[in-house]
């Protein structure tokens, strides 16, 4: 080993290189003093975004266009038609397709 520790050292030259830009971020965002004030200001930040801007936007089309204009009237019209019970239509439209509604209009914002 220590015959080839001896040839490594002549072969191979290593170029001593500054701080990446990825160790210059590390340094200030792992630093002592900023690490917790920087992670309160980025958690804020998408906390922001998840539920003001663009999640608020997505969860309202879901809810609102997804589930209250599309899905819902064409089961409603579906099982109307093939002349299912009243109480099963409103089990089905206002219960299931409601409640998987409700749940599914929270994924966008967790997404984001």
């Amino acid at each position: 080993y220590s015959y080839l520790s001896k040839l490594v050292k002549i072969c191979v030259q290593k170029k001593k290189t500054g701080m990446s830009p990825s160790d210059k971020i590390d340094r200030i965002v792992t630093n002592r003093w900023l690490a917790l004030p920087i992670f309160a200001v980025v958690m804020t930040l998408v906390y922001y975004i998840s539920w003001t801007t663009v999640g608020t936007i997505v969860t309202d089309f879901t809810n609102d266009t997804l589930f209250g204009e599309w899905i819902s009237p064409a089961v409603e019209s579906f099982l109307t038609g093939i002349g299912t019970a009243d109480w099963v239509v409103g089990l089905v439209v206002e219960g299931i397709v409601g409640g998987v509604g409700a749940v599914l209009g929270f994924v966008p914002q967790m997404l984001v």
